[in-house]
């Protein structure tokens, strides 16, 4: 009896081992997870911060601010309104972007 309650308490120390293992190896695979509380909100952020976003430069940055002031975005898939910006753009820029809350994204994401 001894030997199988053994047993059980090395399967489950085994078994969380791997499960906190697995965890952690999501969480490096999945950087926009890890990186999710740095956003730059597109309805308020300056030029300087929407170009922080990967393929987001001067003039796009310009175009999003042109968009918002005419109409603000209510969801983040609003910014394919904007010309220039397509799903690939949107595909880069998602993680990092918010329509409500502050700019909290201070370093250049562009070259990810």
């Amino acid at each position: 009896m001894t030997r199988n309650i053994h047993r059980t308490i090395v399967f489950f120390a085994i078994t969380a081992v791997c499960c906190a293992m697995a965890g952690q190896a999501m969480a490096q695979a999945n950087p926009s997870a890890a990186d999710k509380q740095e956003v730059v909100n597109i309805n308020t952020a300056s030029a300087q911060e929407l170009a922080l976003l990967p393929g987001i430069g001067p003039k796009k940055a310009q175009d999003i601010i042109t968009h918002r002031e005419k109409q603000p975005f209510k969801q983040v898939e609003d910014i394919l309104k904007v010309k220039g910006i397509g799903r690939s753009t949107l595909k880069k820029i998602q993680a990092y972007v918010s329509v409500t809350g502050p700019t909290t994204l201070k370093r250049n994401v562009a070259g990810r």
